[in-house]
C-alpha cells in the first residue's frame, strides 16, 4: 500500500518539483505535505523527487506564503530532510511563526492561538495553532532555540479552550467538540508543555538532574479521555466524513506524541491502518 501510494504521487511531480496546489491560498502546501508524506514513507532526502521537491520549495520565503499551513509544513519538510543546508530557512519560518501568534493586548481574541494569515483581522482557529505548532516542533527538533514564552502561551490557550466534555472544537467558540480537533489540542498540549522544561538538564556529579522533568496535565487526560470514548477511524466524530484523512493524520500525532498505542481499548494505529489500506 505504501509504495502504491509512493508510486502514485512520485507520477503527479511536475517538471518545476511542485504538486498542484489543492488551496491557493496555501501556496506550497500540498508540495510540503506531499514531501513530508515522501520522506516519512522512506523516501531519501538525496533522491531526485525529493531534492526537486526542496528546490522548488526553497524558493519561498515566508513572507511571500503568508500562511500558517504552508509555513508550518515548509518548516516540517526542511527539518526532515536537509536540516543543516536549510537552517536559514528554517530559523526565518520559526521568527515569521513566533510573530503570528496571537498576544495579548492584541486585537484578536484567543492568546495563544495562529490565524490563517499572520494578520489582526481574523481570529485564531485550533487547526492553524496545531500546525504552527507542529512546525516549531519540527525546528525545534532540528537545534533551533523557540522562545518559551511561546509554548507557555499555546499552553495555557489549549487549556482555557477545551469545551468542559474534554474535547475541543475548531475555536474556544465552537462547543461541539470533535475528533480532529481534539487530537489537536491533545498533540498541542504535549509539545507546548514538553518544552517547558528545555535546558534544566544538568549534570550533577555523576547524576543528571532535571531530565524529563515533568507532570500530569489534567486537560491532556481529559482529552485523551473524551478521544477514547468517541473513538471511530470510520468518521470524524462531530463531523461526520468531513475532514476524516486531516482527523486520521491528527489522530497519528495524537498517538504518537503521546506514546500511547491504545485510546481505551482501541488500537489506534491498527485499526487506522486498516482503515486507510482498505480506502485504498
Amino acid at each position: 500500500a505504501i509504495r502504491e501510494g509512493v508510486r502514485f504521487l512520485k507520477d503527479r511531480q511536475a517538471a518545476d518539483g511542485s504538486w498542484t496546489d489543492a488551496d491557493a491560498a496555501a501556496r506550497t502546501g500540498t508540495t510540503s505535505l506531499i514531501t513530508l508524506a515522501l520522506l516519512t514513507a522512506g523516501e531519501k532526502a538525496e533522491s531526485p523527487t525529493i531534492q526537486r521537491a526542496l528546490a522548488f520549495l526553497r524558493q519561498f520565503k515566508p513572507d511571500q506564503l503568508n500562511s500558517t499551513y504552508a509555513i508550518g509544513l515548509q518548516t516540517m519538510v526542511f527539518a526532515a530532510a536537509e536540516p543543516q543546508r536549510d537552517r536559514q530557512h528554517i530559523l526565518t519560518n520559526v521568527e515569521w511563526l513566533e510573530r503570528g501568534q496571537i498576544k495579548f493586548g492584541e486585537r484578536m481574541p484567543w492568546p495563544g492561538s495562529w490565524n490563517y494569515l499572520n494578520q489582526q483581522i481574523h481570529p485564531g482557529d485550533n487547526s492553524n495553532t496545531q500546525y504552527a505548532l507542529l512546525g516549531l516542533n519540527a525546528a525545534s527538533e532540528a537545534g533551533l532555540t523557540i522562545r518559551p514564552e511561546v509554548w507557555a502561551l499555546s499552553r495555557t490557550y489549549f487549556e482555557l479552550s477545551q469545551n468542559r466534555d474534554g474535547g475541543w472544537g475548531y475555536t474556544p467558540r465552537h462547543r461541539q467538540s470533535t475528533a480532529s480537533m481534539t487530537c489537536a489540542g491533545i498533540s498541542s498540549l504535549i509539545l507546548s508543555g514538553s518544552r517547558r522544561y528545555e535546558g534544566l538538564e544538568h549534570i550533577q556529579g555523576e547524576t543528571i538532574r532535571e531530565c524529563g522533568k515533568g507532570g500530569f496535565n489534567p486537560s491532556l487526560g481529559r482529552g485523551i479521555d473524551w478521544l477514547a470514548n468517541h473513538f471511530d477511524v470510520k468518521q470524524n466524530f462531530g463531523n461526520g466524513q468531513q475532514w476524516r484523512f486531516y482527523y486520521l493524520y491528527a489522530l497519528e500525532r495524537a498517538g504518537r506524541l503521546a506514546g500511547i498505542r491504545f485510546f481505551g481499548p482501541n488500537d489506534w494505529y491498527r485499526q487506522g491502518a486498516e482503515e486507510i489500506v482498505r480506502a485504498q
